[in-house]
């Protein structure tokens, strides 16, 4: 198989792993099924994988920038992903009580299992008459790095898991500093949008308040349905307006940003 193929058929795997993320079913699953092999963001279990392997995974995806994990897939001699279905189904509350002691409060968002039952009486292909369990996990890129809150055989507190050659690993130099600027950048956007939020937010609450308000001469209502009436200023009203509270923020950013910069009072 040449490079590009290989790059191909990856490119394709991606598109399939997207579309199961958006919308997790039946359908789409055995496209994931059909894959010759395990990759960084897909892997393959026979059964369940001891509690810390499992944990150490959810980690390692996680850190990774999300993953998926299918139980009841077994290899066949050529080391070729075989469906076989899963004997142990577990529940979510069972799933929970296996990894809690090993992955920290944060991590528990990120994941979600999944199960799917084939009847041979609808299905005919290679995933007829078996169940299979399947772990979606998302990446935490604006909360990582997510950090081993528990040791034991195959889990170590303290350490930072990542996805290497279709493995979870312990996280390296440069694979930390990933994580980190995924974070990084992941934080600025997610600031940003909330900030917007919130500026939309205040721009709603001063549209809750009219800038004047209607007052009746003489208290005649008929008066003023003929027009005797007059306006004057809402002492309720607040005296800086929009414009000038955002231009007001703008200023204090400015000065925040020269600080962070080291020229803070410089003359130009």
């Amino acid at each position: 198989m040449s490079s590009d193929d290989s790059f191909e058929i990856e490119e394709s795997l991606k598109d399939d792993l997207v579309e199961f993320f958006s919308e997790p079913s039946k359908e789409n699953l055995p496209r994931l099924l059909r894959q010759d092999k395990e990759y960084d963001y897909l892997e393959f279990k026979r059964e369940w994988p001891h509690k810390s392997k499992l944990a150490k995974h959810i980690l390692a995806f996680s850190n990774s920038g999300g993953g998926i994990i299918v139980v009841g897939v077994d290899e066949d001699d050529n080391g070729t992903p075989e469906p076989v279905g899963v004997e142990d189904s577990w529940d979510e509350a069972k799933f929970g009580n296996k990894v809690e002691n090993f992955i920290p409060d944060a991590a528990r968002e990120f994941y979600a299992l999944r199960q799917y039952t084939y009847s041979s009486s609808i299905y005919e292909d290679d995933v007829a008459g078996f169940t299979f369990q399947v772990v979606l996990i998302e990446g935490a890129d604006s909360s990582g790095p997510l950090v081993a809150t528990g040791s034991s055989t195959h889990i170590d507190e303290g350490a930072i898991y990542v996805r290497r050659n279709s493995k979870s690993e312990n996280a390296n130099y440069d694979e930390l500093q990933s994580i980190l600027h995924r974070r990084d950048e992941n934080g600025v956007e997610k600031s940003t949008a909330e900030l917007h939020e919130e500026m939309e937010e205040l721009k709603t609450l001063y549209g809750q308040i009219s800038k004047k308000k209607r007052v009746i001469k003489n208290n005649f209502f008929i008066m003023d349905m003929v027009g005797f009436s007059s306006t004057k200023k809402n002492k309720n009203y607040p005296s800086q307006t929009y414009d000038e509270y955002v231009r007001e923020l703008i200023d204090k950013k400015k000065i925040k940003i020269e600080r962070r910069l080291g020229v803070s009072g410089l003359d130009i």
